[in-house]
């Protein structure tokens, strides 16, 4: 069978290796590096095309393997040649290889069977690519190397805390600075709390990460649920979001909060409790202490992050084939 890789290899990383490493395993891989003459849209200095092909070699060698590597001079190669059967993609190259297997059908060629690996993901849960490497913000193996700058919109030491017990659980160094904010919203209703916690995120901040959390009603089943919502975008405009479990909200407190008010007024007006926001939340009394608002926050972070590891799984679409 014969396999079909194309790529610029710039720095030649972990994801490289993996998507030539499957390659080789499938079959006869014919690898297309792109030449000093292809048409660039990127934002850093490429080095020449002898030396990039002499990386891909030296790496393909060391297995003991051999491999046929060409300089590709536009982006579709040799994708629309009968004689080839299969192409390894990844998720950032999936929909261009589906574009490929549209114009073969339309030639009455047999469309290519697309193999998958996914995303491979740096240790600070954003893909490795040549840019980050050439920045010095990771190492070719995904190693993060500068500081892992995250800004949480809100000054309230419980959504504080439960993103920070999130953050931990999935990466091991960060600088957590919390940014305030100005006109907060009391409890908004369904797609209003994603507008909400969007809107604070202002991305021309010099940060990684911006993460905010939106407290707000949901109704399901005929009955109210408190929810937090997560957003956690990246610098490079990737956006993953998630939730968390609910507080149920009876019909009194629903009333009180359609008439304006928000939690922390009606624990104060039904619970007799001042700042219940700052006293675990209206969940902690609620659930007699079983539960925190810190629990909710971490729970939504979490499921947020999730999102983002799951980039690890290929996309499947037609065509595209498991890897064995």
């Amino acid at each position: 069978m014969k396999i079909l890789l194309g790529g610029t290899f710039s720095v030649l990383h972990e994801g490289h290796k993996k998507m030539i490493m499957e390659g080789l395993k499938l079959g006869e891989l014919y690898i297309g590096i792109t030449s000093d003459y292809y048409p660039f849209n990127k934002k850093y200095e490429i080095p020449p095309y002898e030396f990039r092909k002499r990386e891909v070699e030296r790496f393909i060698n060391s297995m003991g393997k051999k491999a046929h590597i060409s300089p590709l001079n536009d982006p579709f190669g040799s994708t629309l040649s009968p004689e080839f059967d299969g192409m390894i993609i990844s998720n950032e190259t999936l929909w261009f290889s589906l574009k490929i297997n549209t114009i073969r059908k339309s030639r009455g060629i047999a469309p290519l069977s697309l193999y998958n690996v996914g995303q491979v993901l740096a240790e600070d849960l954003m893909p490795i690519k040549s840019e980050r490497i050439i920045k010095g913000e990771i190492n070719s193996e995904g190693k993060r190397l500068k500081e892992l700058k995250i800004a949480v919109f809100t000054e309230n030491i419980e959504k504080l805390k439960g993103v920070e017990n999130s953050l931990k659980l999935f990466i091991k160094d960060f600088q957590l600075e919390s940014i305030g904010i100005k006109n907060e919203i009391s409890e908004p209703f369904m797609n209003e709390i994603r507008d909400a916690a969007i809107s604070r995120i202002k991305s021309s901040l010099n940060y990684d990460y911006f993460i905010s959390v939106e407290a707000g009603v949901i109704e399901l089943f005929n009955r109210s649920f408190d929810i937090h919502l997560a957003v956690i975008k990246d610098k490079y405009g990737m956006e993953s979001y998630g939730i968390s479990s609910g507080l149920p909200l009876n019909k009194g407190i629903m009333d009180e909060l359609k008439s304006g008010g928000d939690l922390n007024q009606v624990a104060k007006k039904m619970l007799n409790l001042e700042d219940v926001g700052k006293k675990g939340g209206l969940i902690y009394h609620l659930s007699r202490g079983v539960k925190l608002r810190r629990d909710l926050v971490q729970e939504a972070v979490v499921s947020a992050l999730t999102e983002r590891t799951s980039l690890r799984l290929p996309i499947v679409r037609e065509h595209v084939v498991p890897l064995p």
